[in-house]
């Protein structure tokens, strides 16, 4: 077991000389033993300890499937942080989550360990708390094989230095659109100069998960358009040479006509420079002008031509009737 440890402690020290600045560690190396961690909340652990170079050592019964939790309350530097989780063990999953109550936890990251009792280090790069004083639990799952016992070896958490590097994207309110249409462009003010590139990013769940378009966007605007409904949440990554930075997030509700009954009959209505026109052979036909939120516009009969010029800009629908059958298209009104 001794050469064991001394193998872990080298790779350990090996992984973290790339750290900018300490905030927090325990564990294998450091001087910390897991101290003030709660009591660990187990299924099928016949025991558990500190031990060998501050190892926090779980033991079982191979076969038998456990889980383990433990959390501690941490006070540092509220900026970016990394996250460095070692554990040994096989047939198993660890992970970290943050909370703020010590109630309603997030799993932060996660990491998967297959067959083969072996060190695993879970990296959880530039997480922001945006609080200076949180809780951390690491839990693990798995089933006990040979041997059957399982190990913390250690946590350490560094700063990302604070370069007052910043970017920030606006408008900051919730768009409105419709499938394939363009919504309102966003632009990215990053100070205090510009960055050295830049991308914007999206994903279907705030906070997190954050992806490239199709086709990347790395210019310092960016116009809303999503094929598919949705809820979408945009946000711009500015990278000051090698320091990247995350704008504020700005949701874009995306959604799909619906419910509409489609008829045509010879008539056609175009929209250009602000003006409506309907051009048909038809009489006593009923034109229903709709914003996207369902408010009226107007309900006009043998309407030829509407100025859209005192509306806001924005998605609207036309509504044509006659006899019965109704014609609706949607138009984008830009100024």
């Amino acid at each position: 077991m001794k050469k064991f440890f001394t193998l872990v402690l080298g790779m350990a020290v090996s992984l973290f000389t790339m750290a900018q600045t300490t905030e927090y560690t325990t564990g294998q190396t450091y001087s910390d033993p897991w101290t003030g961690w709660s009591t660990p909340i187990v299924t099928n652990i016949s025991g558990s300890s500190v031990n060998g170079a501050d190892v926090y050592t779980f033991a079982g019964s191979m076969g038998n499937a456990y889980t383990i939790e433990t959390y501690k309350q941490i006070s540092i530097n509220s900026n970016d942080l990394d996250f460095y989780f070692a554990a040994t063990t096989q047939n198993a999953t660890f992970s970290i989550e943050f909370s703020t109550d010590n109630v309603s936890y997030t799993q932060i990251g996660t990491q998967t360990v297959g067959a083969g009792f072996a060190l695993s280090t879970l990296v959880v790069p530039t997480f922001d708390p945006v609080v200076s004083t949180f809780y951390i639990k690491l839990k693990m799952s798995g089933t006990f094989g040979s041997p059957s016992s399982a190990f913390y070896n250690n946590l350490r958490i560094d700063a990302v230095l604070n370069s007052g590097n910043s970017v920030s994207v606006a408008p900051t309110t919730v768009q409105n659109i419709l499938e394939g249409v363009n919504g309102t462009t966003l632009t990215a003010t990053e100070a205090p100069s510009a960055a050295t590139g830049r991308e914007w990013k999206y994903s279907t769940t705030s906070g997190s998960g954050y992806v490239s378009f199709g086709t990347a966007q790395t210019g310092t605007t960016y116009t809303p358009n999503f094929a598919s409904a949705g809820t979408y949440y945009v946000i711009c990554e500015s990278n000051f040479s090698g320091d990247v930075q995350t704008s504020n997030e700005v949701q874009i509700n995306v959604s799909a006509p619906s419910g509409i009954e489609e008829f045509d009959f010879g008539s056609t209505v175009l929209y250009s420079n602000g003006t409506l026109f309907v051009k048909t052979n038809k009489e006593n036909y009923q034109v229903q002008i709709y914003s996207l939120d369902g408010k009226t516009i107007g309900t006009y009969k043998n309407m030829k031509s509407f100025d859209f010029s005192d509306e806001n800009e924005g998605v609207y629908f036309v509504a044509i009737t006659y006899k019965g059958e109704r014609k609706t298209i949607k138009i984008a009104h830009i100024k």
